[in-house]
């Protein structure tokens, strides 16, 4: 359809409307309980919806993803009475609205002089404040110390969001391509979350993050987002789909929206696919300044969710709240520089910079123990965090002290 549908769902706590608005192209995702009756349902209705089929394509089908269907709804198609007829029909065992989602911003953008002292030679380094801050130098001397690492295989962080500019001056080293469509980014919210997550370290140009250099940590994008930061549910539960089956050890995804369906069962499942397939998903908690508990995909069950902090380490003015989550924490989202397309570097600021920071470390964590769950991943991220008005600051230094620890 043309135009795109919303929804408007009332917020009792807030006591105001929010506006929920739907894929024009495919308002509904629709669950069968299995591929016969789906088939069955489907060439019986095939004249009277606009049908797509298959949505998702999972490498292990034992999960129930390659049973959704999704149907592009008229307007008068939107109307309950066809809704409640798709629900109640025979083998349908969940219909759920495949709403939009966008990226998580900020209103305003951040400034960059903060003229930091480093041992590194990045020179963007002077406008990092988190390599001040949670002393990245002395970070990069003890990882890189212990050579072990440098024969692991390596650990990707796949980046779903706009796509990254694959050929960027301080990614290119770092960076691998799944898909050509994939290594470019006109929007440019992907390539600086990149960059957080994985720039190239020691090359005398651009900036820094935690990946020290020669070690085999690499950065991905996988597009799930247009040029205008616009996705879907069905996109991005297709974008963790192909990060899992490319064996991603960490799912970073910096987007996110109000929730209209509290069942969510299509993320649910998504989720709990990547994790089992030994993915760790890192998402931000969003930019409302309110409960991340009713934001999507930062409130499903198996993800980690990261608000934002400033250089004071308090929670930005913008971040959503993560104490009612199973796994919050927070990371450096306020005024970061990082890389953006075509060989620049600008500051933004958002929960969207802080997953990333979270996604870098997660990879680093995963090099060094393949085997980390997503649980287990949080509990050390916990234990070792900084706590700070309520926050769980993540510390990569006394994560990576426990590990190594533990591991001599």
């Amino acid at each position: 359809m043309g135009a795109g549908h919303s929804l408007i769902q009332n917020n009792h706590e807030e006591d105001q409307s929010i506006e929920i608005k739907l894929d024009p192209d495919a308002e509904l995702l629709v669950q069968f309980d299995n591929i016969r009756n789906l088939q069955t349902w489907k060439n019986k209705n095939k004249d009277r919806f606009d049908i797509e089929y298959p949505v998702f394509t999972p490498a292990d089908e034992q999960y129930g993803l390659d049973e959704y269907i999704a149907i592009n709804l008229t307007e008068d198609q939107l109307k309950e009475d066809y809704i409640r007829e798709i629900n109640d029909a025979q083998g349908i065992i969940h219909v759920e609205y495949n709403e939009q989602y966008s990226l998580v911003l900020p209103v305003e953008e951040a400034e960059t002089s903060f003229q930091i002292k480093s041992e590194l030679n990045d020179p963007g380094v002077s406008n990092q404040w988190m390599a001040d801050r949670f002393k990245l130098d002395k970070f990069h001397e003890m990882i890189s110390s212990r050579n072990s690492m440098l024969d692991s295989e390596p650990s990707i962080i796949a980046i779903l969001d706009t796509g990254v500019d694959g050929n960027h001056e301080d990614l290119a080293g770092n960076y691998v391509s799944t898909k050509r469509s994939y290594d470019s980014d006109s929007q440019g919210h992907g390539t600086h979350c990149a960059g957080i997550a994985a720039a190239v370290t020691g090359n005398n140009i651009g900036i820094a993050s935690w990946i020290p250099p020669g070690i085999n940590v690499k950065v991905t994008g996988i597009k799930v987002l247009n040029a205008f930061g616009m996705g879907t549910q069905k996109s991005i539960v297709k974008g963790i789909i192909d990060a899992a089956d490319l064996g991603a050890s960490v799912i970073s995804i910096s987007l996110g929206g109000v929730t209209n369906d509290e069942r969510e069962k299509a993320y649910t499942e998504v989720v709990k696919y990547a994790t089992d397939k030994g993915s760790v998903v890192v998402v931000a908690a969003g930019n409302s300044n309110v409960d991340a508990i009713g934001t999507t995909p930062a409130n499903i069950d198996g993800v980690i969710a990261v608000t934002a902090i400033n250089k004071d380490l308090n929670r930005a003015y913008f971040g959503n709240t993560v104490d009612n989550l199973k796994m919050g924490l927070a990371a450096p989202g306020e005024n970061i520089f990082s890389t953006y397309p075509r060989n620049k570097y600008i500051s933004k600021s958002g929960t969207s910079m802080a997953a990333p920071f979270a996604s870098g470390i997660i990879g680093l964590m995963k090099l060094w123990q393949a085997e980390l769950t997503n649980e287990e991943t949080y509990e050390l991220l916990k234990e070792t965090a900084i706590r700070n008005d309520d926050q769980l600051i993540i510390d990569p230094i006394a994560v990576f002290e426990k590990m190594m620890e533990e591991g001599s």
